[in-house]
């Protein structure tokens, strides 16, 4: 008898899981279809990500971008589009937070299982298809910029791993010809990578293919020559081994370039002013290279100008001769920007700080060793006014360099890591950050990482709105109350 009631028991739960989940499924259909159309894009966009992946907010943002479910590919705030988009999602919750900076910026989003299966449950019911109207809030409504769409699903891959399987023969397309059929990309593709070693064999029978992401497998040298097929790209994220920009310059449309490799990338120049429609760059320690005959020119030439770049990131640059400082003016809307600086500071790092108006977030890497020696260094690094968010590592927090940053009046995080406040021929134990006499008056967030200081001396005026402080390893003896 006790067997059979707990057999019935879970009958009744297993029912009851049924029908709490058709009720949660009508929820969502009631948000989904209250949602205008582009955040219908988005949403199903998500559901492609794989079961409770934590999708990163700053990818997911550019690749919405690339696939054009946000303001057109003409429009100056796209990224201010991307957010409010990912904004409305949140507030429907139908996206749930998943992770947040000190700052409390979005991090991480990720879908609640039951929502990630209504968005499966709705491409499925289309055929993984969509006539797609890139977003524009001043076109009529009934535009006739349609492009047919289809979603590279996990099927979708295994079909086309066949080598003699091509576009026209995909059961869930009833006309032969392809040649419009735009594809929206797997938002993961190196799940691929398991299975597949080298997915360079799929990726060329995706030539109208807009965003490609492929950073957790080191590609083949080869991947330069397949890359030629895909005019269409505007997100680029690879693992290579070697790369030259000259390599993608056919890709006129090309917005987001992410690069990682175990070789120091080296760009050049000439070749990034071609690039007119780039707006964000994330390679691991790369440096901007001129050669000879373009030094001349690019003093010069205002056509050199990249005025739809955002954000510049990981940029080695070296700080004794002005080529490289004056490298920041022909990025006149540059928002984010982060430098390593592998020598002594001899120019300044912003020329021209006014030039860059719209820049809030700064993060500077310095050799330790090469300003140890070093005296007024402090005086090339003067800040832009108007940050918001700067991240110092690898420096010593001399009063000078202390001065620089609390000019920066609009200032909400500062994150300071192997800051060594204590001149140098003091030890260690003899340090102290003093900054009774100096005021951050916005400044909300302050993160000291691996800083030794034997005491940090401060006033009620010095951190008037300060909301949380963090310390991290490190060492501070004592704290001035």
């Amino acid at each position: 008898m006790d067997r059979e009631a707990s057999l019935w028991l879970k009958v009744a739960n297993d029912l009851s899981s049924i029908g709490l989940g058709e009720q949660s499924m009508k929820a969502i259909q009631s948000s989904y279809d209250h949602l205008e159309d582009h955040l219908k894009y988005c949403l199903l966009y998500m559901g492609l990500f794989p079961e409770d992946h934590k999708i990163t907010v700053d990818d997911l943002l550019k690749l919405w971008m690339a696939e054009e479910f946000v303001l057109n590919s003409e429009t100056e705030n796209m990224e201010e589009a991307s957010r409010n988009c990912l904004s409305a999602l949140l507030n429907r919750s139908l996206v749930m937070v998943s992770g947040m900076r000190i700052n409390r910026d979005i991090v991480y989003c990720s879908l609640h299982d039951v929502v990630r299966e209504f968005c499966l449950r709705k491409l499925t019911e289309n055929k993984y298809m969509q006539l797609a109207v890139p977003y524009n809030p001043y076109q009529h409504l009934h535009s006739t910029e349609s492009q047919l769409c289809i979603y590279i699903h996990d099927d979708l891959v295994k079909q086309l791993d066949h080598p003699d399987y091509q576009l026209d023969k995909i059961p869930m397309l009833d006309f032969k010809e392809t040649n419009s059929l735009e594809f929206i990309a797997h938002p993961k593709l190196n799940t691929w990578n398991n299975q597949y070693w080298n997915p360079l064999d799929l990726v060329v029978k995706l030539r109208f293919v807009r965003a490609l992401h492929l950073m957790d497998v080191a590609l083949p040298n080869s991947w330069a020559t397949a890359m030629q097929s895909l005019t269409q790209l505007r997100y680029l994220a690879l693992h290579v081994r070697q790369f030259k920009l000259e390599w993608i310059s056919h890709l006129h449309n090309l917005q987001t370039l992410q690069l990682k490799s175990i070789m120091r990338i080296r760009l050049g120049a000439a070749a990034l002013w071609e690039m007119k429609k780039l707006r964000h760059v994330n390679i691991d320690n790369f440096s901007v290279v001129w050669d000879d005959i373009y030094r001349g020119s690019f003093e010069e030439s205002s056509t050199s100008m990249l005025e739809n770049m955002k954000t510049f990131r990981n940029c080695d640059i070296r700080l004794d001769n002005n080529m490289n400082a004056r490298l920041w003016w022909r990025f006149p809307n540059l928002e984010e920007v982060s430098l390593q600086v592998g020598d002594e500071p001899k120019f300044s790092l912003f020329p021209i700080p006014e030039v860059h108006t719209r820049l809030h977030s700064v993060s500077v890497k310095f050799s330790l060793m090469k300003v140890f020696n070093s005296v007024g260094w402090e005086r090339y690094c003067v800040f832009p006014s108007n940050i918001r968010h700067l991240y110092l590592d690898g420096f010593f927090l001399t009063e000078e360099m202390v001065l620089n940053i609390a000019r920066s009046k609009k200032l909400e995080s500062l994150r300071l890591h192997l800051g060594l406040p204590f001149r140098r021929l003091q030890s260690v134990r003899k340090g102290s950050w003093d900054v009774t006499n100096v005021e951050f008056p916005v400044l909300k967030y302050l993160t000291l990482h691996d800083m030794m200081m034997n005491e940090w001396k401060a006033s009620e005026e010095s951190f008037p709105v300060l909301e949380k402080l963090v310390i991290r390893r490190g060492l501070i003896k004592e704290i001035s109350p």
